[in-house]
């Protein structure tokens, strides 16, 4: 998943960052739209914290939800239409998922 430059790559070590990319099929999973699983990003044992995370779609369309907690009640909830160029930050902490809603080319 790791696809930072070679030249970049010192730098990325520092900061403890990663360049990942993630493609996701178009179409369905009988009535649903593919999607990645639902995660909360794990406390990184450097800044003692989850990280956060930016997502950059590139191709296509998705929607990106995200929720407070896990707990039942979830708090703030936000579902971001999203189209090639635009940026979505997720912030530490928050369980989320992106789903692929297949509008693209």
């Amino acid at each position: 998943m790791d696809v930072g430059k070679i030249s970049h790559r010192d730098e990325l070590r520092r900061r403890r960052l990663l360049f990942g990319v993630v493609a996701y099929a178009s179409g369905k999973l009988g009535k649903e739209f593919v999607r990645s699983q639902g995660h909360v990003h794990a406390i990184s044992r450097h800044c003692r914290c989850s990280t956060p995370e930016l997502l950059e779609i590139w191709q296509g369309s998705a929607v990106v939800y995200m929720q407070e907690s896990t707990e039942n009640d979830p708090g703030r909830c936000f579902a971001v239409e999203a189209e090639p160029g635009d940026k979505i930050v997720i912030p530490p902490g928050w369980p989320h998922y992106v789903i692929n809603v297949g509008r693209g080319k």
